[in-house]
């Protein structure tokens, strides 16, 4: 598995700072094309907290410091949800009941599929929930039998929902 280390040496210092260091220097600042499309998301959120009042971003480092405090209690509910779920679980299979799990709120299938996936493959892999919320639309579809997400195979069988490795 490729692992890959990022390493951001210019973190802690601001984009003036850097131009001024080129000037000084006597190199050249180059402009990253994908700093201004909004097809990124870094882009977009740069955006919105430039423009956002300092009121509401005071605000919004509140929820995320709430968010971050409570966020043992939250890892623990989805698992109890997904354990509450399960029918059947082994190295191979994770069976949930279908009709329950469609009940799950959106949020939290996202999560338990994620955490699904972890069990399948390294705990560190991660898959992406725009791909997750697809799959979600797909599995409300009458005539929804399988599907591959990012490797791991998904079946319905009658009223269970199979979970497994591809390959396996």
């Amino acid at each position: 598995i490729n692992r890959t280390i990022i390493n951001r040496p210019l973190l802690n210092f601001s984009k003036s700072d850097i131009i001024q260091f080129n000037l000084s220097n006597k190199l050249q600042f180059v402009k990253d094309p994908s700093n201004t499309n909004i097809k990124y998301t870094r882009p977009v959120i740069r955006k919105f907290l430039e423009t956002t009042s300092p009121k509401i971003l005071k605000e919004i480092k509140n929820y995320f410091d709430i968010i971050k405090k409570n966020s043992v209690i939250y890892k623990l509910m989805i698992y109890e949800i997904l354990l509450k779920n399960i029918t059947k679980v082994d190295k191979n299979n994770i069976i949930l009941d279908f009709k329950n799990f469609l009940k799950i709120e959106l949020l939290l299938s996202v999560k338990i599929i994620q955490k699904i996936y972890q069990f399948f493959y390294d705990y560190k892999l991660f898959l992406r929930s725009k791909k997750i919320e697809l799959f979600l639309k797909e599995i409300k579809n009458k005539k929804f039998r399988i599907y591959n997400l990012g490797g791991m195979i998904i079946k319905k069988d009658m009223n269970y929902l199979i979970f497994s490795k591809k390959g396996d």
